[in-house]
């Protein structure tokens, strides 16, 4: 059969092996060498795949899978491949358009064309292919739920409903990406607007939260980061999820328990549809999430009762879930509503006359939402200011150690002072001769000399 050019997804791959380091090894001809090497470089900082110390040893996952969006625009879907030795890896990366790539990030694992060892074959990524893929990925993820941890996905969920903007960690999970792609399923009608693409990036394995790459800021740092166990030392700007970690009770945690079990009771299609067609009216997040919360209808004046909506409820049966459902669930109408349990009164978190989100609240869902938001970006700045804080302090700490250890170290390693030692005085006894006696010489005349022959008798003059 011929594949149709409409059929090929407008995607690059490169092949990243161990080459005085992990770098490209092949390209597809749509990627020049020179956009081979800028990928690359946004790459680099997630391209090991770095095993983590546990139980007396060192483990590495056979497999991880990662999505990361790029300034510009630009995107890419990582999968790292276990190659045997230590610390040593195969990465294949297929890179794109981030909008085009974005909806087949999480669903396509089981590909045949990933190339998880040198001297491959690049296989064209179609689109057929990876459609059957997402939808065969879809069902096998809602008919294992049962088997996933059901408290991880609660807390998950109701932590991103709570802080939609923030990252988190998912702490000690096994089989993260089919946990992510549930989250994603039952989130993504709400967080999702026609005007604000959500982000889904994510990583399935990473050593450690507490790296520079892990830092919300880095670029391409996925929002959902996933490691096995908690770091040994080390801060991070993540909300940390663990798997054995307890929800405390909150309107966002009756509102995760409701959505997964809609979502369970209904087919993720229904799911969908009712979500959408009850946010038709609202194109921001935030406002979205706030309608979630706020379980009755705002009311500005009396109004006569308007009579109940039967909507018949299936009779559940126990499952380790506990959220299966016996008969499908009948399909939605437009004035229809999923259903939602009483609100529960509990402390509002901002001082107000009217709690927002309780009964009898008067605030109009946009000043809601911004109040929400507000809250959401105050609680953010005062987890940063107190890590720098905790930082500032260490630092200061630190500093003062060492000037006393210099200061110890000075005075005990001091060389001494050096003393002159006293000039040594030796006597000596020195026997100095007597001069030689000496004659006086009478006082020369300076007349001229008279020679005398000895010879001649001397004739003085008279």
């Amino acid at each position: 059969m011929t594949t149709q050019m409409h059929d090929v997804l407008p995607f690059g791959q490169i092949l990243f092996g161990l080459k005085n380091g992990v770098q490209p090894i092949a390209t597809t001809l749509e990627l020049s060498d020179h956009e081979a090497q800028r990928w690359d470089a946004r790459l680099r900082p997630f391209n090991r795949l770095t095993p983590t110390y546990q139980g007396n040893q060192y483990r590495t996952p056979r497999e991880a899978f990662s999505y990361f969006e790029f300034p510009g625009g630009r995107a890419a879907l990582l999968a790292r491949f276990n190659a045997g030795d230590l610390g040593r890896n195969f990465s294949h990366a297929i890179v794109g358009a981030a909008p085009d790539l974005a909806e087949w990030a999480m669903y396509v694992p089981k590909w045949h064309g990933w190339l998880r060892a040198e001297n491959q074959t690049f296989q064209e990524v179609q689109t057929p292919d990876w459609k059957e893929l997402r939808s065969a990925w879809q069902r096998e993820v809602l008919g294992t739920a049962e088997e996933d941890n059901p408290r991880l996905i609660h807390s998950l969920v109701a932590g991103m409903l709570a802080e939609p903007d923030r990252c988190f960690t998912v702490v000690g999970e096994q089989d993260t990406l089919r946990l992510l792609t549930l989250v994603r399923e039952i989130l993504r009608p709400i967080f999702a607007t026609p005007y604000e693409r959500f982000a889904w990036t994510f990583s399935t394995y990473e050593h450690t939260d507490t790296s520079p790459e892990a830092y919300p800021n880095h670029s391409g740092s996925p929002r959902l980061w996933c490691i096995p166990d908690f770091p040994s030392s080390g801060e991070t700007e993540r909300v940390r999820i663990r798997w054995d970690g307890d929800t405390p009770d909150s309107r966002y945690s009756r509102a995760a328990d409701q959505l997964i079990e809609t979502y369970f009771a209904a087919a993720p299609e229904r799911y969908r549809n009712a979500l959408l067609q009850r946010f038709q009216q609202e194109d921001d997040r935030t406002t979205r999430i706030a309608k979630l919360l706020d379980v009755s209808p705002v009311v500005t004046q009396p109004v006569a009762p308007a009579p109940p909506v039967q909507v018949p409820v299936p009779q559940p049966v126990q499952s380790g879930y506990g959220l299966g459902y016996s008969d499908p669930m009948p399909a939605y109408q437009p004035t229809q509503q999923i259903p939602q349990p009483p609100p529960t009164p509990e402390p509002a978190p901002v001082a107000a006359p009217n709690a927002v989100g309780s009964q009898g609240s008067s605030l109009p869902a946009r000043e809601v939402a911004d109040l929400h938001k507000t809250v959401h970006e105050v609680r953010h700045l005062v987890t940063r200011l107190n890590h720098r804080a905790e930082y500032t302090f260490y630092a200061v700490i630190a500093l003062t150690v060492v000037t006393f250890l210099l200061a110890v170290f000075t005075v005990a390693f001091r060389p001494d002072t050096p003393v002159t030692p006293d000039p040594i005085v030796t006597t000596s006894i020195v026997t100095v001769p007597a001069a030689p006696t000496t004659t006086t010489n009478p006082p020369q005349n300076h007349e001229p000399s008279i020679q005398r022959n000895p010879a001649q008798p001397t004739t003085v003059p008279r």
